[in-house]
């Protein structure tokens, strides 16, 4: 230990008062304090497990993010879709387990999601989309007052899943960042950190990738609202871009536009890369009172062709035939 920080008036410490005193662990005996390791004293390196091969590491915070109407949600729950059932996400090897999605806003109409993406799949899928997938309703805020009670029960309702389904918690989406922190000013460097904070707590327990859906910010909009200090924070981040929607003229965005899947950043590896692209498929969930059908929306993947025609990753970009 260090005897006391004794600072003169202008700010600078003596030389006796940082001199180190003989022992070097603390009084407690709780922790050493040298503590150092050369390279001999460093274990073997370990492959890094992936939830999704090349863009999200196994618990490590990421986020998702993408102007209003790009369907964030819906990529995100077909995300969900992917770890439950184990397949690939955009022809990328997916780690399987199950999913806890706490939707701060737009609960009414998530289970309509649910069950869209349900219907599409066969009997073996869909059997353990029902038994993996799960919704967490009526979150806590997870602002400074509610944010430990919050995190504990996210916890607990995590691990309460896993007993159940015999199978680890891969996924915790929370969505969206805004709708979680009523009143906080996203801005600030304090709440980045807030934001960051939760999601290792979360990640750490649970060692799921705790995932946040996101907005861009006024100014830029392909860059993630708020201050830079949580862009650091996370592992991996994901944007959702409409290339060829006039957002200028107010022009809204239908669900056949094709969009973009892009990894704007990820920690382990390749950034700046194009996951893949999609449009939204429009199918019926149900029947209303006066008879209107109800409907909802899935994730429906496009061919690299299509729309701007950039190559998804991994994929070639075939040439045109002579015809």
């Amino acid at each position: 230990t260090y005897d006391s920080y004794m600072p003169f008036e202008d700010g600078h410490a003596s030389d006796a008062a940082i001199q180190p005193s003989h022992s070097t662990e603390p009084e407690n005996n709780t922790r050493p304090i040298v503590r150092f390791q050369r390279l001999g004293d460093l274990p073997a390196a370990k492959e890094v497990p992936h939830l999704v091969k090349g863009v999200l590491t196994v618990g490590q915070p990421a986020v998702l993010f993408g102007r209003s109407l790009t369907a964030k949600s819906f990529v995100a729950a077909d995300l969900g879709r992917c770890v439950t059932t184990g397949t690939d996400w955009f022809g990328r090897q997916v780690l399987a387990g199950c999913v806890l999605y706490v939707p701060f806003e737009g609960v009414a109409t998530f289970p309509g999601r649910m069950h869209a993406i349900a219907d599409r799949l066969g009997d073996d899928e869909r059997g353990l989309f029902a038994d993996r997938f799960s919704m967490l309703p009526d979150p806590l805020p997870l602002t400074q007052k509610t944010a430990n009670q919050a995190v504990a029960e996210i916890i607990d309702n995590a691990k309460a899943l896993e007993d159940d389904t015999g199978v680890s918690c891969r996924l915790i989406v929370l969505d969206t960042m805004f709708a979680s922190m009523p009143g906080m000013s996203l801005n600030e460097d304090a709440t980045a950190t807030h934001v960051i904070d939760i999601a290792k707590k979360v990640s750490d327990a649970t060692s799921a990738v705790t995932l946040f859906v996101h907005h861009p910010g006024h100014a830029n909009q392909q860059r993630m609202f708020g201050s830079s200090a949580s862009i650091g924070g996370f592992n991996s981040i994901i944007r959702i871009d409409t290339p060829g929607a006039n957002y200028d003229k107010g022009i809204g965005i239908s669900p056949s536009e094709a969009r973009d899947v892009i990894l704007d950043k990820y920690k382990d590896g390749e950034s700046d890369v194009t996951i893949g692209r999609f449009h939204l498929k429009v199918v019926e969930v149900g029947r209303a009172s006066d008879g209107e059908t109800i409907t909802s929306c899935v994730v429906n993947p496009l061919d690299a062709e299509q729309g701007s025609g950039r190559p998804a990753a991994g994929q070639k970009k075939k040439r045109p035939t002579g015809q």
